[in-house]
């Protein structure tokens, strides 16, 4: 059996509900090398860099540009070096802003490897040992030299999301706006031309929100924009691994399927993570439906019927963000952005705050009790 997530499984009730925003530790994403600056899709690797894709309009400042690839120069100090433009695809003309996505594999005993969407309809994917900061970086919009293998998993079909099971086989959402959606199970290992990718999940009734996989390698996928022909937007549901492996060989399961009902709804549920507790994190807007969920990222404790959730609003003074997140393995941050608000590159950061070491509420305790005994005995006049 595949390896999936190295991620915990059971959820802590005070750490689901100890996470808070650690102004101290935001960051800015990096700005790009000319141009007006796009939005960004960022991942981190399993030595705690951050990488990420930072998209450059057209001097014409529309949704297409090149996309620029930048890597921190060590973990959690927010200095990026720019290693240079993603080459493009022979099947794409353009790279839509800010990109449909950048996922690191998560299986650290074998290759790690990053898989880059480019909304349009192919998925390159490339070593993250070929993500090496020059020692004279360029100054000047250059070519990433490093080597892209380049997949094209459904011609016809836009691409919008990714999830990896290890560090070989890709989980892959596309479909065509208005149409139905579905997911694809892409082995990275296979060629090029002639891709392996079975499909999986059909019938999203929508655009296809996040992707990813548990530790039992259960599958969770989002409505992202549902179509009015069965679920709703931000429904998420989780598909167990006997299921979907099945379907590998077989016939894909139906994502509308009755018997099998969404585990909870929330936002666009366009990004899905876990944290080290296995809580789900959602980020994502829904503006365009009536639920009108939007501002803010929440977080869902799977482990109980009720499934209860927190939200998070890093931004009180934006009225309409919706937010791209990542959870950080390395600090057990949760990084969260909005690619279509005021500032593209401003992160914040949300993580556990540690509770008091046994010194400290030892000291506080002491102090407690000389003040109320200073107190009390000014009561008595002593």
């Amino acid at each position: 059996m595949m390896m999936g997530f190295p991620r915990g499984q059971v959820v802590w009730a005070d750490a689901f509900d100890r996470y808070g925003r650690t102004p101290a530790k935001d960051l800015r994403m990096p700005a790009v090398q000319s141009g007006f600056q796009g939005g960004t899709v960022m991942d981190d690797l399993p030595d705690g860099r951050l990488v990420v894709i930072a998209t450059r309009l057209t001097d014409a400042g529309d949704f297409s540009g090149a996309a620029e690839l930048h890597v921190e120069t060590a973990p959690s100090t927010g200095d990026f070096g720019y290693l240079g433009d993603l080459p493009l695809s022979v099947n794409d003309t353009v790279w839509f802003n800010p990109g449909g996505f950048l996922k690191v594999s998560r299986n650290t005993s074998g290759t790690v490897r990053l898989a880059v969407g480019n909304s349009n309809q192919s998925v390159g994917v490339l070593a993250a040992s070929d993500l090496v900061i020059p020692q004279n970086p360029p100054q000047v919009p250059t070519v990433f030299s490093g080597n892209i293998t380049w997949f094209q998993p459904d011609a016809s079909l836009f691409l919008a999301s990714a999830g990896w099971l290890d560090d070989r086989l890709l989980a892959i959402g596309s479909g065509t706006f208005g149409q139905p959606s579905q997911i694809n199970l892409l082995d990275t290992n296979s060629s090029p031309s002639t891709p392996d990718r079975p499909l999986i999940i059909n019938n999203v009734q929508g655009a296809n929100g996040g992707i990813v996989f548990d530790v039992a390698n259960n599958l969770y996928v989002g409505n992202g924009f549902a179509n009015g022909n069965g679920s709703s937007t931000g429904d998420i549901k989780r598909f167990e691994f006997a299921d979907w492996d099945v379907a590998r060989t077989g016939a894909p399961l139906d994502f509308e399927d009755a018997n099998n009902p969404p585990i909870t709804t929330i936002l666009s549920a366009g990004r899905l993570h876990f944290d080290t507790d296995g809580s789900l994190i959602v980020g994502g807007g829904d503006n365009f439906t009536v639920s009108g969920e939007d501002n803010f990222l929440a977080m869902v404790d799977l482990s109980g019927a009720n499934r209860p959730r927190r939200q998070f609003d890093p931004d009180t003074g934006a009225a309409d963000n919706a937010y791209s997140l990542i959870y950080h393995d390395a600090s057990g941050r949760i990084y969260a952005w909005d690619n279509f608000g005021s500032d593209s590159q401003q992160v914040y950061a949300f993580a556990v705050v540690p509770e008091p070491s046994s010194v400290t509420l030892t000291v506080l305790a002491i102090l407690g009790a000389l003040t109320i005994g200073r107190v009390r005995r000014a009561e008595f006049g002593m």
